[in-house]
């Protein structure tokens, strides 16, 4: 038998490498998560609670920050675990000594847990392993409030109050009855303590993304991408390099829009870069790229070429991306002094700052 189920046990091993199975039984016993099957003298199987040798005392705490309720029926649910599983007087009553002690070790009152044991030792086992009925449904109104030290006051300043709400005419057929109480999770530690963002660096290899603008081969804008890396102030005294990738179909980036005369236009969008393009080169407001073809005769708008200089990401805190966006732009506006010629920005704004 031992084999058989050895073999077994390899067998399933082998069927996901990712996914590993362990096996502990002896001639007379198995065990399977919290269930120990075994043999007695006489032959008869039984049933019993299984403990891992390194399971430790996790039960939640009796002065937890939890609904007074919720506490004291903690110990009723797991005495009626143990007498499930415990097929045997003897068993449950070993398993149980040690489960009341664990609940010692938490901190519960020897009233609650005796009453809790004193109320499972009454109940039959077979019935334990019958499904409960099912409640008929409820047309009373539910209160949700979030648990903290005051809930059971706020219960109670509305069951006081409730004949105010009985005593209108409009409201009495709605709420005939006191509202069902439901209470519901406050916020803890781990939601209100910030996430550590910083990632590990990644190590490099031949397949690390691109710097630069690309085409997303998509679009009939393609042909108006540039895609040097590089780019320069106005004043071409000091030049700068894309870090980051982009393409045609990239949303919250600082561009730049060249002409071939040399004049250039930074600019942002939240939108595709594209889209934004499209309404530069096909201009019908009046953009201060758009003016400038229209003075120069020798400039055609076909001949209009796009970069991004700078994408905005998403901030893992949530900030505000638009914001940031529009203070990206101001910074670049300057950097690159694009309001003195050939820069064709009209002015520089600081008030994003503020």
């Amino acid at each position: 038998m031992g084999g058989t189920l050895n073999e077994f046990h390899l067998y399933l091993n082998s069927v996901n490498l990712n996914i590993k199975l362990s096996l502990d039984f002896s001639s007379t016993s198995i065990n399977f998560l919290d269930l120990k099957i075994y043999v007695d003298t006489e032959g008869a199987l039984h049933t019993t609670i299984y403990r891992k040798p390194t399971d430790r005392n996790t039960i939640l705490r009796a002065d937890s920050f939890h609904p007074a309720n919720l506490i004291s029926n903690i110990p009723y649910g797991q005495f009626q675990r143990l007498r499930r599983i415990c097929d045997s007087d003897n068993d449950f009553e070993v398993q149980s000594t040690d489960m009341y002690e664990r609940f010692k070790q938490r901190g519960y009152k020897d009233k609650t847990l005796n009453r809790a044991l004193t109320k499972t030792k009454s109940t039959e086992r077979a019935n334990l392993f019958k499904p409960k009925p099912k409640k008929p449904v409820s047309n009373r109104t539910f209160c949700s409030l979030q648990y903290s030290n005051q809930t059971n006051k706020i219960k109670q300043i509305i069951k006081s109050n409730w004949d105010i709400l009985l005593s209108d005419t409009a409201l009495a057929p709605v709420f005939a009855e006191p509202p069902q109480f439901a209470v519901k999770r406050a916020p803890t530690l781990k939601d209100k303590l910030v996430r550590n963002y910083i990632s590990a660096p990644k190590p490099k290899t031949f397949l690390t993304k691109p710097t630069g603008t690309f085409q997303c081969g998509a679009c009939r804008h393609c042909p108006h991408i540039n895609k040097s890396t590089t780019f320069m102030n106005a004043t071409g005294t000091k030049s700068f390099h894309c870090k980051q990738f982009a393409n045609c179909n990239s949303t919250h980036v600082i561009y730049c829009l060249d002409c071939k005369c040399g004049c250039f236009y930074i600019g942002l969008t939240k939108r595709r870069l594209r889209d934004r393009f499209g309404e530069h080169k096909y201009a019908i407001k009046n953009y201060p790229i758009a003016k400038h073809f229209q003075s120069s005769s020798h400039c055609n708008p076909t001949e209009l070429k796009v970069m991004v200089i700078e994408v905005i990401q998403k901030d893992i805190r949530d900030g505000d991306r638009l914001r940031t966006l529009a203070q990206r732009e101001s910074f670049w506006i300057d950097t690159l002094e694009a309001v003195n010629f050939p820069g064709l920005n009209e002015e520089l704004g600081f008030s994003v700052f503020l």
